[in-house]
């Protein structure tokens, strides 16, 4: 009689196996992660989307886009965010903040009721996050820090003021004829969303002033990487300076805040290179990106686009600026 002997796998066999999954395992990553990302950054445009239908809603309202801020009480205005509120179902916030007030909401002893509405309510509102940023979402305690380290203010812990959007107006670029010199940097009021002095009763820019075209001209743009001092250390580097979504320009020292004048390529992201950018606030912070290889726009038609990296900067000029006279579309 014979006996079938059971033949199970030599430790050679087992090595090749496992040394194919893990080649197996070592090209689906790659596959896995991109398509999370590519899941991301739409996720990110959808976002950027829902805030430009929110400035056309307002533009159908008062036949302008918002102010690229607005001033109320004291110098410090609100941000054209605090304006769209309505019009991104966010009623119930709008309603609750205080417009005849300033708008800035930190510093110890500060007794701004919007602070406490703000701080009270922690309100996260998912639009202004890019979700492939690992930024913070709320304003940071960085007491103790040179402002040009961090490139914004020392709020205290129990300073909270709004959370910190990945986008930010673009108020131009810092060729535009209208160009003029603020704090820390070049403004301009050659965009949509455009910072404006205190005198300016009707501050929003209506269509026909896009001469270029509403297609042709940016409206938002991403600020959701971390920038870097000459030391090599992350810096978060947007255009609200640590102050919030709410927190709008001065009139007293031409300082814009959550607006940016485009002066620099995309993803320019050394803050030493990005002349302009840093203290408490430069005006022209990068457009900068957590997606690899562009960051993400939207237009005054309300479309969005993914901008690549080598997006020249004689475009990006063209494209802030609504009525130079070069128009460049962002399809191309």
């Amino acid at each position: 009689m014979f006996r079938n002997k059971k033949r199970g796998f030599t430790l050679v066999e087992l090595l090749v196996v496992i040394a194919i999954i893990g080649i197996l395992i070592g090209m689906l990553l790659p596959a896995v992660q991109q398509v999370r990302e590519a899941a991301r950054r739409t996720q990110c445009m959808n976002n950027l989307r829902q805030s430009t239908l929110a400035a056309l809603n307002y533009e159908s309202a008062h036949m302008t886009f918002p102010g690229g801020n607005f001033y109320g009480g004291g110098p410090w205005g609100h941000s054209f965010w605090v304006q769209m509120l309505p019009f991104i179902e966010q009623g119930n916030l709008a309603r609750g903040y205080d417009l005849t007030t300033g708008g800035w909401t930190g510093g110890a002893g500060n007794t701004n009721p919007n602070k406490i509405w703000l701080t009270e309510n922690r309100t996260a509102m998912p639009f202004l996050l890019c979700p492939s940023s690992d930024l913070p979402q709320f304003p940071v305690n960085y007491s103790g820090y040179d402002s040009d380290d961090f490139a914004g203010t020392s709020n205290g812990d129990d300073d909270i003021a709004g959370m910190l959007a990945c986008y930010a107006g673009v108020m131009g670029s810092s060729e535009h004829r209208t160009a003029f010199e603020a704090r820390g940097g070049i403004a301009s009021k050659g965009g949509i969303l455009v910072k404006q002095s205190a005198e300016f009763e009707n501050p929003g820019v209506g269509f026909g002033e896009i001469s270029d075209g509403s297609s042709n001209t940016i409206l938002l743009a991403e600020q959701s990487a971390w920038m870097f001092n000459d030391d090599g250390e992350r810096v978060d580097c947007r255009a609200d300076g640590n102050h919030g979504f709410n927190m709008g320009g001065s009139y007293w020292n031409i300082r814009p805040f959550n607006l940016i004048s485009i002066r620099h390529p995309i993803n320019e992201l050394v803050i030493s290179r990005a002349v302009g950018s840093s203290g408490n606030v430069g005006p022209n912070r990068p457009i900068h990106s957590a997606h690899p290889g562009g960051a993400v726009v939207s237009v005054g038609d309300g479309s969005v686009h993914f901008l690549n990296d080598d997006t020249t900067l004689q475009v990006l000029f063209d494209l802030a600026d609504k009525d130079d006279g070069n128009v460049v579309s962002v399809l191309e």
